[in-house]
């Protein structure tokens, strides 16, 4: 069982240590550097002349009390996000879609466009660069959300980066075991699953139940162990 540590704990520690001289034996490179005198200012502006190391949290409940290893919104979001690019053409474009389709607001009616964001990052224009949008692709927008789920995790204060990086995978991992154990299941004879895995490796589900993964054969053994081969 995994006891990491939250960072908003972990910068408790490092306070006591730091501040009241105990013995909990942190690393002392951590003292002093940049981001350390970071949080002791913004701590100090905001409690007048006090200045501790306790880290600035975006959840006003605080940190959960399990601990943060692993993730739960990132497995999550590694499963479902590997479901989606096995069900569908990942390396299709974002504008080619939108110009087959021609997606309306459902509340406008207008026209739903690629938009760019301004140099401030704090709003949309309009006009994409082609050769931009050429390279927006299903599986590309999907990795950003699954992303975005994990990493916002940590920029609220409740997770270290590691916690959502392995979590991603474990729920990548998670949904490719339950596709290949359903694969027998399906009543379309020859369907066949591929996406590209968090390390852009190629991954294959055949109707048999065989998972391929070319460019890493230690994965591909590990997900065509007995113990996750379709039923019947």
């Amino acid at each position: 069982m995994h006891r990491r540590l939250r960072p908003e704990a972990y910068g408790g520690l490092l306070e006591m240590q730091a501040s009241h001289n105990r013995p909990y034996k942190l690393p002392l490179e951590l003292l002093p550097n940049s981001l350390v005198n970071r949080v002791r200012a913004y701590n100090q502006a905001q409690a007048g002349a006090e200045s501790t190391l306790l880290l600035p949290m975006a959840f006003s409940s605080g940190s959960p009390l399990h601990p943060a290893y692993g993730a739960g919104h990132a497995s999550v979001a590694g499963a479902c996000v590997t479901i989606l690019k096995a069900w569908f053409d990942e390396d299709q474009t974002l504008a080619s879609l939108f110009a087959k389709t021609q997606p309306r607001h459902p509340v406008s009616g207008s026209l739903v466009t690629l938009v760019r964001p301004d140099a401030e990052g704090s709003d949309v224009l309009p006009n994409l660069d082609a050769d931009v949008a050429g390279r927006l692709t299903v599986g590309g927008e999907l990795n950003k959300i699954a992303s975005n789920v994990a990493m916002g995790r940590s920029m609220g204060g409740v997770h270290w980066r590691s916690d959502n990086t392995r979590s991603l995978r474990l729920g990548e991992i998670v949904a490719t075991v339950m596709l290949r154990r359903q694969s027998r299941d399906y009543a379309e004879p020859g369907l066949t699953m591929t996406y590209r895995n968090f390390d852009g490796n190629r991954v294959t589900i055949d109707a048999l139940g065989n998972v391929s993964v070319p460019e890493d054969l230690a994965l591909e053994r590990f997900y065509m162990q007995e113990k996750f081969a379709p039923r019947g």
